[in-house]
């Protein structure tokens, strides 16, 4: 919390220093000179609602865990109308008083709010899934938040989060970017929030994984389609990516749907969205001799591998998994983390029959397995050598539709 601290002292004293100022322009200014003034202040105010407020942009003139406070511009504006006000001899002394007494007195509440106030209780989870249900009412975008974490290999808790978040009865925007910025300090990663267009055209577009804060519009009327939420309501789900008929591949972190796809008629239903992604901080352009070995905390998450069943009969037989032909032929085994699988399916599998997923925990299977930028520059992993059969967590069954289709068993809880 110290960086809230330390924000919210720089925030009061520049109120203080605005509204000195507004006091110091009005008395050295004619009537009309004083009416420009407020004028003035009364238009940044406007434009700082319309274009600035709550809006994803601040982020990036802000890029700090503190933007919460620091990007509420509002309370210094405000203190700077009510200075110039009162330096204005033409108004009443009481009632000069009493707007900067209250002026002043809902600066520091709006300043000071977000860090009142406890988290929700959470429940303790398994360490070893990588995506995590909301144990409580308030905490879907905590539980996405440690979700798109883990997903990162940096490990987080729904607890955790719903800490660094700052939820209450909720999460505000800010928060998420707040929570997802401490936990990245010291990582190759940085955060990004953007306002997520809902109607681009998701066919031509590839979409990597994030955590996608929605306000449901209240035009929508009933109950909507596939989350049941109620209308006026913001939730927040991990987006793990899009399929190739431009619909959307979530995970919503509440415990009674989970994996699900949404298409265009819920989209409409969508008000605004909020989009955040881990990015590298700097471009992952490396030579195949510079590319590190995964770190033992990125070891802490499951990765899948897909292949026939008969190449799977033959490595249990054997005890060992030396790879497809394709594999050998690259040198490596490719794996898929979970976000990738569903493309990795589409991509190399369309219309394979007699297929298995192999579930495998990462930091079973050493140095040798390094993660390494490929399809779209994500980083994927990849074995250089071979894993015995007994490190596979789970194996499921893949069904090849007629039409081609690979379909993951994604409502699996043990695919998680």
């Amino acid at each position: 919390m110290a960086d809230l601290y330390l924000s919210l002292g720089l925030m009061i004293l520049l109120c203080l220093a605005a509204g000195i100022a507004g006091a110091r322009i009005a008395l050295r200014s004619n009537p009309r000179s004083q009416l420009l003034f407020q004028l003035l202040a009364g238009l940044l105010m406007a434009v700082y609602m319309v274009f600035l407020w709550d809006r994803p942009v601040l982020t990036r003139w802000l890029p700090w865990s503190a933007a919460l406070v620091l990007g509420n511009w509002l309370p210094v504006l405000a203190c700077f109308f009510v200075g110039n006000c009162s330096g204005n001899c033409q108004i009443p002394r009481i009632r000069r008083s009493v707007l900067t007494f209250v002026t002043y007195g809902l600066s520091l509440y709006s300043l000071y709010s977000p860090v009142t106030g406890d988290p929700p209780l959470c429940i303790s989870q398994q360490n070893t899934k990588t995506l995590l249900i909301q144990t409580s009412e308030e905490t879907c975008s905590p539980a996405s938040a440690a979700s798109l974490l883990r997903i990162h290999g940096i490990h987080a808790s729904e607890g955790e989060m719903a800490r660094l978040c700052l939820t209450r009865g909720g999460t505000h925007w800010l928060g998420v970017f707040r929570g997802l910025k401490l936990k990245v300090a010291g990582t190759g990663w940085d955060v990004v929030a953007e306002e997520f267009e809902l109607t681009r055209d998701f066919q031509k577009a590839r979409l990597t994984p994030g955590v996608l804060s929605i306000a449901f519009s209240a035009r929508s009327g009933s109950p909507l389609v596939a989350s049941g939420f109620s209308t006026q309501q913001g939730h927040s789900v991990v987006l793990l990516g899009n399929t190739a008929s431009g619909e959307l591949r979530v995970f919503d972190p509440s415990p009674e749907f989970g994996f699900e796809t949404w298409n265009r008629e819920f989209l409409k239903q969508v008000e605004s969205a909020v989009l955040f992604r881990l990015v590298p901080k700097t471009p992952l352009v490396l030579q195949q001799s510079e590319v590190p070995s995964v770190t033992a905390e990125s070891n802490g998450v499951h990765i899948y591998k897909i292949c026939s069943a008969a190449e799977w009969r033959d490595a249990l037989k054997n005890g060992v998994y030396s790879g497809s032909q394709a594999d050998r032929e690259d040198g490596f085994i490719h794996f898929s983390a979970i976000h990738q699988v569903h493309e990795t399916a589409r991509k190399h599998f369309s219309g394979k029959p007699d297929l298995v997923l192999i579930k495998v925990l990462a930091r079973d299977l050493g140095n040798a397995l390094r993660w390494e930028p490929s399809r779209g520059g994500d980083l994927f992993p990849h074995l250089y050598g071979t894993f015995p059969t007994e490190k596979a967590v789970s194996v499921f069954p893949v069904v090849t539709r007629p039409d081609g289709e690979v379909v993951i068993p994604c409502d699996s809880p043990e695919l998680q």
